[in-house]
């Protein structure tokens, strides 16, 4: 019993899994933006417009928390409204123009790592410097919402679209540290089951 709690004990604890939600870094990396921006895009494909007016030009305005990328938002819903014929005035717009408001409320990547292994650690460092691994896991999900409604000139709600949410995701998974990498993804694919 003594030696299965000398060496099992130790086993254990350096095949321990170690899972953490990472927090999102102040620049994010070329796939974080990929993430994201496909979120974005198929968020603003999947708006049902309201009916609108064909004739009449309408001023686009995006809201957004701050460190959203709103000139890309900007620039797919143009597209979006452009192929559905509506037209979008320039800005600046003259007072009591009719408006179409885009309310984003996140468009963003969420990170989750999952690890079996041993981790290297140096406490004080902001990184850590690799690990020796049986199993490790990184998941980045890129998540959009987009809210659409319609303004009159006289600032009165006219019409709202529906919400439309949109998630992409990458996988990277690792097996026996220097085994892999192995990645899917579901970038050029249609939607598959956790999609919403």
């Amino acid at each position: 019993m003594k030696a299965l709690a000398r060496y099992g004990l130790p086993c254990v604890l350096l095949c321990g899994g170690c899972f953490s939600p990472i927090l999102h870094p102040e620049y994010p990396s070329a796939i974080e933006q990929e993430m994201t921006s496909m979120a974005i895009r198929r968020s603003v494909a999947g708006i049902a417009l309201p009916e609108l007016d064909r004739r009449t030009q309408y001023v686009l305005r995006v809201a957004a928390p701050t460190g959203i990328d709103t000139a890309l938002i900007r620039a797919r819903l143009e597209q979006r409204l452009a192929a559905a014929q509506i037209r979008v005035r320039a800005e600046p717009a003259p007072r009591g123009s009719p408006t179409l408001l885009a309310v984003v409320p996140f468009a963003g990547v969420d990170v989750e790592a999952t690890l079996f292994g041993v981790p290297f650690v140096v406490p004080g460092l902001p990184v850590a410097l690799g690990d020796i691994s049986l199993y490790k896991s990184s998941t980045l999900t890129g998540r959009a919402r987009v809210e659409l409604s319609v303004w009159s000139a006289q600032r009165d709600e006219v019409a709202v679209a529906p919400p439309s949410e949109a998630s992409r995701y990458y996988r990277n998974v690792t097996v026996l540290t220097f085994l892999g990498p192995f990645r899917s993804s579901n970038l050029e694919e249609g939607p598959l089951p956790g999609d919403e």
